[in-house]
């Protein structure tokens, strides 16, 4: 089912700083209040997530001047500068932003955030993070241009490309490959076939003939190699990430719905097109 959930606030919490030479950071801080607040450390970016319902008080402020406690009585500070927040609402009468304040400075409210390397947007759509990744692809295309120039052999320079350049078209792929336009497609696609021309020079006539000499798949279709790959990791009971998926389907009847998970209900098209569902399509497709 879809989560009945109006609101979602969340405070980006970056580089908590220790004022002296002790580096450690507990993975545990106590923010515990009920369900509604969640958090997330990776090394020193810790991210807390509330969600509830949009007429609710928010717990945050109160959860975030725990964790500035924490941090100060730990020899730690927290840098007011980097520390974000970000609302997500599709509510009409959606509430304003609570505000939130450190050290007399008040929480910058933004509308796009980084999360290790992936561009958030409040809307939840992913035109800025493939934006950025095009350019960088873009721009690692040069590498190509130059060693073409001294003469690298065509095969070093697919070798080249399948390391420096494809792996930034792919980044943390099944959290938006779902759910991304076709415009979105075509401009990461571009970035290989500008990359095929560069490699093959006056040799180039099509793409998709590129495709074969070159021993290179579309990125449409890495995309959903990449995401049926990562999603069968996810049916296995020791992964981290098996909990978010929908139960499997039980039955002892022998039914023309051959489905591996239950159908996940989705009232809207962006739940639909989300990480889960998709990956769960993906399996029940197999």
């Amino acid at each position: 089912m879809e989560p009945n959930t109006q609101g979602i606030r969340e405070i980006r919490v970056s580089n908590i700083r220790p004022k002296s030479g002790n580096d450690y950071v507990p993975t545990h801080i106590n923010t515990d209040r009920g369900s509604t607040i969640r958090h997330f450390k990776y090394v020193d970016d810790l991210t807390l997530i509330e969600s509830r319902d949009v007429n609710a008080a928010s717990q945050l402020p109160p959860a975030f001047l725990e964790l500035d406690e924490w941090a100060r009585t730990s020899n730690m500070r927290l840098n007011p500068r980097k520390c974000l927040s970000m609302d997500i609402c599709f509510s009409r009468a959606a509430p304003p932003p609570t505000v939130i304040s450190l050290e007399d400075q008040t929480l910058e409210q933004c509308k796009v955030v980084k999360l290790l390397g992936v561009y958030i947007q409040c809307d939840l759509k992913w035109d800025t993070h493939i934006n950025d990744i095009v350019r960088k692809g873009n721009s690692r295309l040069f590498i190509l241009r130059k060693l073409r120039f001294h003469g690298l052999s065509r095969s070093d320079l697919v070798t080249i490309y399948l390391s420096s350049v494809r792996p930034v078209l792919e980044y943390a792929v099944p959290v938006w490959a779902g759910a991304i336009t076709k415009s979105l497609e075509t401009s990461i696609e571009r970035v290989q076939k500008r990359a095929c021309r560069i490699i093959m020079g006056q040799d180039y006539t099509r793409y998709s003939e590129a495709l074969v000499q070159l021993n290179i798949s579309r990125l449409s279709e890495r995309r959903h190699s990449l995401c049926t790959s990562f999603a069968k990791s996810m049916l296995q009971p020791s992964s981290k990430l098996h909990h978010l998926l929908p139960p499997s389907r039980n039955s002892t009847y022998n039914t023309r719905n051959n489905q591996t998970l239950r159908h996940v209900r989705c009232k809207t098209e962006r739940y639909r097109r989300s990480a889960i569902p998709y990956l769960t399509r993906i399996l029940n497709d197999l």
